[in-house]
């Protein structure tokens, strides 16, 4: 006989019933790993109300906290179950928004592959913006609310819609994919959106932060990957040099324009707000690196000169400002042992790119390599410092 699972009116009365379903999910989650993606509204998504809304979701919220509970042990054994639904409300579930959710959430979340071939975070994202599209959430709906309720639907369209887009640059900026979606009307018109209403999330604003950010790497690589005529549409014909600085530009502006809005209109009484009130010049910088860093590479390859020192000096300082933040900024937070493994690809591209220019092949004498050294040595052993080496390697940390 069908389990519980499928009658979605039995399994609503079991979990108000149960209250550490509860708990885990409102305790776990929202504490802990919403402050991250800001995808959820409280409001919307108690547990009873999202299993009868979509079963999918509410399995890949538990299996996400599960990780971060006390019972992570668990926690493999939760997420193969999520991968099966996952499959199976592919194959035959109904298109929701929860289900867009649910995709975002795996690819944000994804479980960790040795390989390439295993990891799926990039097919999740995929899978996410094409229902978001399918339900015409980049479209805004043509009536006004009449009711609180209806407006907190609005609001999450609208959020779910941002997210995908953001989702998509950092992606393909992180895997060196190209990019699905386009600016559209929405993310053009979204510098305000996050005081549209009273019942705006408190983390909205920071949502719109990022989408300014990556419109402006999106531009950049639209920039760089212009020439229809090479395989990969690398143009190295541009000028490296005036195309970085000009966005460079742009990226220092944006964050001063942020930093003012988030002085001015985020909860500085809420703890998730502030954390990621310091999540803006982690983000930044790691922009400026990947921007720098392909003015880098093109020198290199074409030989340095001496003009090519800009590339060199920002890309250090970017690298060192993101691992800086990280450890000195977001660690003492508490909350970074619960980020996505994003956050942690950022600061090792950042650390990597260091140390691979510690290479005799860069050295110029004007390059602060005593500092650069001795700062990289000093970031690694607060690293250890901290817990955030990998594991086996935190016990040599004082070695």
């Amino acid at each position: 006989m069908p389990g519980p699972s499928m009658d979605l009116g039995l399994h609503k009365s079991l979990i108000d019933k149960t209250s550490p379903l509860d708990n885990l999910v409102h305790n776990c989650f929202y504490t802990r790993i919403n402050p991250f993606v800001s995808l959820l509204e409280p409001k919307l998504h108690t547990p009873a109300l999202a299993f009868s809304r979509c079963p999918f979701s509410f399995t890949v919220v538990c299996a996400i906290s599960l990780h971060y509970s006390e019972k992570h042990e668990v926690y493999q054994i939760a997420m193969h179950f999520a991968k099966t639904a996952a499959a199976n409300a592919l194959i035959h579930g109904w298109k929701s928004v929860e289900l867009c959710q649910a995709y975002i959430l795996l690819s944000i979340y994804a479980v960790p592959a040795r390989r390439w071939e295993e990891d799926h975070s990039w097919s999740y994202t995929g899978l996410a913006i094409r229902i978001a599209t399918d339900l015409n959430l980049h479209i805004l709906p043509p009536k006004k609310p009449t009711t609180e309720q209806q407006e907190l639907e609005m609001l999450n369209h609208t959020r779910i819609w941002i997210i995908c887009f953001n989702i998509d640059k950092s992606t393909a900026t992180q895997f060196g994919k190209p990019s699905t979606l386009k600016e559209d009307f929405i993310v053009r018109k979204s510098l305000e959106w996050y005081k549209s209403s009273p019942n705006n999330h408190p983390c909205d604003v920071h949502i719109i932060a990022y989408t300014s950010l990556f419109r402006i790497v999106n531009k950049f690589h639209q920039d760089v990957f212009s020439d229809p005529t090479v395989p990969n549409s690398l143009n190295r014909s541009i000028d490296f040099r005036e195309v970085t600085l000009e966005h460079d530009r742009l990226l220092t502006n944006c964050r001063q324009e942020w930093a003012e809005r988030f002085e001015r209109d985020s909860d500085h009484s809420d703890a998730a707000c502030e954390f990621r009130v310091k999540l803006l010049p982690f983000y930044t910088n790691y922009a400026k690196l990947v921007m720098f860093s392909f003015g880098f590479q093109n020198a290199f390859q074409r030989g340095i000169e001496a003009d090519d020192e800009v590339f060199f000096t920002r890309s250090l300082e970017s690298a060192k400002t993101v691992v800086t933040v990280l450890v000195d900024s977001l660690v003492p937070t508490g909350y970074i042992r619960f980020a996505p493994d994003g956050y942690f690809v950022f600061a090792a591209f950042a650390s990597a790119f260091m140390l691979k220019v510690c290479r005799p092949a860069f050295y110029r004498p004007p390059w602060p390599w005593s500092e650069f050294l001795t700062y990289i040595c000093c970031s690694f052993y607060a690293q250890n410092a901290q817990g955030l080496s990998p594991r086996g390697l935190k016990q040599r940390s004082t070695k």
